[in-house]
């Protein structure tokens, strides 16, 4: 994008200045640093785990990361499932074991959870876009739900009331 090989500039650190007047907020000029001499991010450690990459294992969905991926446990180590709902009960194949978790693709689902859902969009999977389609309204309000108070509680510190199950 920018002319920079990946062989020399690990990293790149992008500013932006927007000019005042006319076109206030207009993009005006956009300047890229080159980091050089530093390490690209560490990556985590790949590690023993009660599974190994190619493993087909079969594994009960507990719930969804924001992201819309499974998590489920093997053994107490957390595997990520994209494409897998909470209460079903899937065979998945591990394809990345790190330090506190792994990775794994949906091959197929056993038990299929009462809130499965097929997709209205068609690019569903292949864009990103849209993560929770393969759920229900209900499903997806119930799980955004989750997710907002967990941030809201963890990040922000803001103490809600549990007993409040109101879908205003």
């Amino acid at each position: 994008m920018f002319g920079l090989k990946p062989a020399v500039f690990f990293l790149a650190k992008v500013s932006v200045s927007l000019s005042p007047g006319p076109g206030a907020g207009v993009l005006r000029t956009l300047k890229t640093t080159a980091l050089r001499g530093r390490r690209s991010p560490k990556r985590q450690e790949e590690v023993s785990a009660p599974v190994s990459a190619g493993d087909e294992v079969v594994v009960d969905v507990e719930s969804l990361t924001n992201l819309g991926d499974g998590v489920a446990r093997y053994e107490d180590y957390v595997l990520l499932i994209p494409y897998a709902l909470p209460g079903e009960r899937v065979t998945c194949r591990v394809w990345r074991t790190l330090a506190n978790y792994g990775k794994a693709d949906l091959l197929e689902v056993s038990s299929p959870s009462p809130s499965r859902a097929e997709p209205r969009c068609p690019l569903f999977g292949d864009c990103g876009g849209c993560q929770y389609q393969h759920l229900t309204l209900e499903g997806q309000r119930h799980w955004k739900r989750i997710h907002v108070e967990d941030v809201l509680r963890r990040v922000g510190g803001v103490p809600l009331d549990d007993d409040d199950d109101d879908d205003d």
